[in-house]
């Protein structure tokens, strides 16, 4: 299942985290548990399982499930690895969600705002299979997990292992509100606390900007900075 439908079933309170009986926890409580903990969990027990399944179960769309041989799974794993692919994208609202998404991306006009597109982040997005006219949805984290150094390559896949060690998203705050700020762990921390190999360190690129835009650099002058 993708890991985006598993939080749209954690919203909807149809799903719990791993053995615990917590549908009506809080979202962002059931979220971190299953990213920083069951899902690096699981990402070991796919490393070994994955290339020895013999049938692989896509139950993404509910009362219409989709299977495949392990046989075919790891062929299109490998497919993907050959040729030019892009992950499922979606969009999610936010505390600085803006609406240049809704109009660009022509998206749900309802939603309040659009703050995130997460467009090719593996840990996080899908990845569609077609097999004729069957179409097979998985866990973008798959084929990182079985294809690491065709996907990566040898020097990144020495330094970071089986990890895609980069993010791409895009952030509208066009008629929204000022991005959070953000606090990344050092290294060692995020290691000895989380299991992971390395922090994030961020770049953003412009793409449009309204009348009057601006964007902060730094901190203001006389800022204590051991406060």
């Amino acid at each position: 299942m993708a890991r985006w439908e598993i939080q749209q079933r954690f919203r909807r309170g149809e799903l719990g985290n791993w053995g615990a009986e917590n549908l009506s926890e809080d979202i962002l409580r059931k979220y971190k548990r299953s990213f920083f903990i069951e899902w690096r969990v699981f990402d070991r027990y796919k490393t070994k399982l994955l290339p020895h399944v013999d049938y692989l179960l896509d139950t993404n769309t509910a009362f219409d499930p989709k299977m495949v041989t392990g046989q075919a799974f790891s062929a299109g794993l490998k497919q993907a690895t050959t040729q030019p692919f892009r992950l499922v994208p979606f969009f999610d609202p936010g505390v600085w969600g803006g609406q240049w998404m809704k109009e660009v991306c022509d998206l749900d006009e309802s939603k309040p705002n659009y703050a995130w597109c997460f467009d090719c982040v593996p840990e996080e997005n899908s990845l569609l299979l077609k097999y004729e006219d069957v179409i097979v949805e998985i866990p973008s984290q798959d084929l990182v997990l079985t294809q690491p150094r065709q996907l990566l390559g040898e020097s990144v896949h020495a330094r970071f292992g089986a990890e895609f060690p980069i993010r791409f998203d895009f952030l509208d705050t066009m008629e929204g509100q000022h991005l959070s700020l953000q606090v990344h762990p050092l290294t060692e921390y995020i290691q000895n606390e989380f299991g992971m190999h390395y922090t994030q360190d961020e770049s953003y690129y412009m793409l449009d900007a309204g009348e009057q835009a601006s964007v902060y650099l730094g901190t203001k002058t006389g800022i204590n900075q051991t406060r």
